[in-house]
Formats: C-alpha cells, structure tokens, sequence
C-alpha cells in the first residue's frame, strides 16, 4: 500500500500566515504609492497653477503703460499691484485668499479653487528717475489637500 501524503493543519496555518504576511506588504506599498501619487498631483497643479499666474504677470506687463505707485500697496503681505494701460487699469490683489485681478468694471479670480493664496508680496524696482519702471513678486500658495505650500519669486519690466 502507497502512503499519501497530506499537508496537516499546522502547515496549513503556517501557509495562510505567510500568504497573510505577503499580502499585508502589498497592500501597504499600494497604499504608499497612492498617496504618493497625490501628493505629486497637487504639487503639479500648483506648479501649472504658478505657470499661468507667471504668464499672465508677463502678459500684463507687456500692454501696460506704467505701474501706479500712487494706488500700488508695495512691500506688505497683501500687496495690491495696479497698472495703468490704454483703456484704464488693472489691479491684482488678494480677496479671501485668491488672486484677483480687477479692470473696474468686473473680477476675475486667478487662483484655482483647490488652492489658496497666503501671501501676495510686491517689491517696487526703480528707474534711474526714481520711477517704478517694474516689480518682484513673491507669492506664496497653499493647497490643503497635502498641506504643502510653493512660492513664486519673480522679477518684471515694463517694456
């Protein structure tokens, strides 16, 4: 007669523990990768979001005919930046934690709804005549999902 063999109970036990064991590290990983990946998704949605501020800085200062000074909040955290162009001004400032830019007659918000903005810093550059001929600009923007904050330094001339 043939002697069968057969796993017992204790190899079995052994066998779901180690599976267990496995599964465990996977789901962890899994889990790790995933917020991972959230977290490089926010900062990259920042960072567009830094890029279509810093294009639209650029394209303001390119049409604009000077910078007011008079009616400009210069060298605080809630700046205001105002401009005068051929059909009026424009004028960025903060609202409730958005950037906001204003023609007079209507409001557009800039900053995408998932972020805010903490700061809104703008620093007059002179011109040899004392006149404010550009600005830098430090902005920093927060997003609550990762918690995480970026900061935009950028320099501008009028051209």
């Amino acid at each position: 007669m043939k002697k069968l063999k057969a796993s017992t109970l204790i190899e079995a036990v052994v066998y779901l523990a180690l599976f267990g064991a496995v599964f465990l590290m996977v789901m962890q990983f899994a889990f790790a990768i995933g917020g991972s990946n959230d977290k490089t998704n926010s900062n990259n949605e920042i960072q567009r979001n830094m890029i279509f501020l810093n294009e639209h800085f650029t394209g303001t200062f390119s049409v604009s005919e000077s910078i007011d000074d008079t009616n400009s909040l210069f060298n605080i955290p809630d700046g205001i930046l105002r401009f005068n162009t051929a059909s009026g001004y424009l004028e960025y400032k903060l609202v409730q934690g958005n950037l906001v830019i204003e023609d007079g007659t209507s409001s557009i918000v800039l900053t995408d709804p998932k972020f805010s903005v903490n700061s809104f810093l703008v620093e007059p550059v002179l011109g040899n005549d004392a006149s404010v001929v550009g600005s830098k600009i430090t902005m920093e923007i927060y997003s609550s999902n990762t918690r995480t904050t970026r900061t935009l330094h950028s320099s501008y001339l009028l051209d």
